[in-house]
């Protein structure tokens, strides 16, 4: 979970360009090619609207890659393994 602290990250907005996406609908769609069940939030109509809009478009080989060399191990929820 980013809580849109990478949305404007340099790498992923030069990526943008290439999907003719959001961030957010980059983001979305990097998880969902891993397998994972992405949860996006937002109370913004707009936003939820596009946050669904991310089945019309894949990401390539080379993409996914690139987003995967992105980790910074950033942990910004509540992590149960370390609770007091």
């Amino acid at each position: 979970m980013t809580k849109a602290r990478k949305l404007d990250d340099p790498r992923l907005v030069a990526m943008i360009d290439e999907a003719g996406k959001s961030p957010a609908q980059v983001l979305i769609r990097f998880g969902l090619q891993q397998g994972a069940v992405v949860l996006a939030k937002s109370a913004n109509r707009d936003r939820i609207r596009a946050n669904y809009d991310v089945f019309d478009f894949s990401l390539s080989d080379e993409q996914m890659v690139r987003l995967e060399s992105f980790n910074e191990q950033l942990i910004i929820v509540w992590n149960p393994v370390n609770a007091p």
